[in-house]
């Protein structure tokens, strides 16, 4: 109720702009109406209202609650709220909603394929981005009607857009897989994209932990953890098993009590597409883990909870299940105070897989531990070192040592 009007206040929307009263002048008494909130890409760098450049520009904590992608920014000048829109991450979860097509094949994917949420999500991302360019360069086309030439030039608009080779290829591929499941229907059988190829976008390998640098990470935070505070502890027991054990980091998150095995000294692990796996759990993490469930046990008796059920890794508060980005940030952070080089969480899957191939494992026990289901995606995992190379050809080739050759009496020449 405005106190100085007397009339009742209606309530705001989400996506209302908030304007200042304006000041009525001297001459006839006009009110400027509200305008409607603004849809500002994000290349422009100033209030599309009064001009106020882009660092007044703060963003709100307000999202859209369906797709995230429209931020509510609001310009401290003038207090107009507008939309920033990013339109190379726009989720077609609600803008636009899916053709009945492509949401049967979403569900089939998360039904039947057991497909990770993830790999839902930008499957059918990709497919709305097809159908927005087909709706604007192909009028009336259906499935049926789509050609080569007209998925090349979506291609071609990808790249006009300024996606990567890697991105456009995921695109082509969750449209392979979408019409292969039109054809799992005898009344579809027509293939559009036999033939097409796909993008070739190089192969980088992911940067390692050298030796040394992941014995430093973890002496630092051994350190750290000597006072046996609940979240030094939490922090070093992550490390263990990210590094010990190669799991991802969703499936760190979701371990839970039940998935331990300490007479086994294993774990249980679910990866991607639902499947379930085992994982061994070296001496030293067992130890971390022993010191962990300590501390575990009495926070959850602070909290009135029980204490032999739930997740594995709490919160700091509330007792709930740990979030991914709460782990990337401690583990950030962890990094960061051991003074090793700044890499991503997923650099200690690598730097495992790749110790335990410079240190003679074959890459079929890698690859089972990893949770792959072809080979070529370990061999990705595994940056042999070039020492170890040299090891194993000088071991290994006849012609390789002549001087240890000519000691045992050969007198051929190199």
């Amino acid at each position: 109720h405005d106190r100085r009007t007397g009339a009742a206040m209606t309530a705001m929307s989400p996506t209302t702009p908030l304007r200042r009263p304006q000041r009525e002048s001297m001459g006839s008494p006009s009110i400027a109406p509200t305008p409607a909130p603004h849809v500002r890409p994000r290349s422009s760098r100033a209030c599309i209202c009064c001009g106020t450049e882009f660092p007044l520009i703060v963003p709100t904590l307000v999202t859209c609650p369906d797709c995230r992608a429209a931020k509510r920014r609001r310009c401290l000048t003038c207090e107009a709220v507008f939309i920033a829109v990013d339109r190379e991450r726009e989720c077609a979860t609600c803008c636009p909603p899916f053709r009945p097509e492509v949401q049967t094949f979403l569900t089939y994917l998360e039904v039947e394929r057991n497909a990770a949420p993830n790999t839902v999500i930008a499957y059918g991302r990709d497919l709305a981005a097809v159908c927005r360019y087909l709706d604007q360069h192909a009028e009336g086309w259906t499935w049926e009607t789509l050609t080569k030439v007209t998925v090349r030039g979506f291609m071609g608009d990808c790249q006009r857009r300024g996606l990567g080779k890697r991105s456009v290829a995921r695109a082509i591929t969750a449209l392979r897989r979408f019409y292969k499941f039109l054809r799992l229907d005898d009344a579809f059988p027509i293939a559009p994209l036999y033939g097409l190829r796909t993008p070739k976008y190089p192969r980088r390998l992911t940067p390692v932990f050298q030796l040394g640098e992941t014995e430093a990470l973890f002496r630092h935070n051994e350190r750290a953890a000597e006072p046996e505070g609940f979240a030094e502890v939490r922090v070093l027991l992550m490390l263990e098993l990210l590094y010990g054990t190669g799991v991802r980091l969703g499936e760190l998150v979701g371990i839970d009590l039940a998935d331990l095995d300490l007479n086994r000294e294993q774990v249980s692990v679910i990866g991607k597409g639902n499947k379930q796996r085992i994982v061994p759990v070296g001496s030293k993490a067992m130890d971390v883990l022993a010191r962990y469930l300590a501390l575990r046990e009495q926070r959850q008796q602070q909290w009135g909870r029980p204490t032999d059920t739930g997740p594995l890794f709490l919160a700091t508060r509330g007792g709930k299940r740990i979030s991914p980005r709460q782990v990337q940030r401690l583990i950030r952070a962890a990094v960061r105070a051991a003074k090793v080089p700044a890499l991503r969480l997923h650099a200690l899957r690598h730097t495992f897989a790749t110790d335990m191939m410079n240190a003679g494992a074959g890459i079929r026990g890698i690859q089972e531990l990893l949770g792959h289901e072809t080979i070529a995606t370990t061999a990705l995992y595994c940056h042999v070192a070039v020492e170890g190379l040299k090891r194993q050809y000088m071991k290994a080739h006849p012609r390789a040592n002549w001087e240890e050759h000519r000691l045992d009496g050969d007198p051929g020449e190199p």
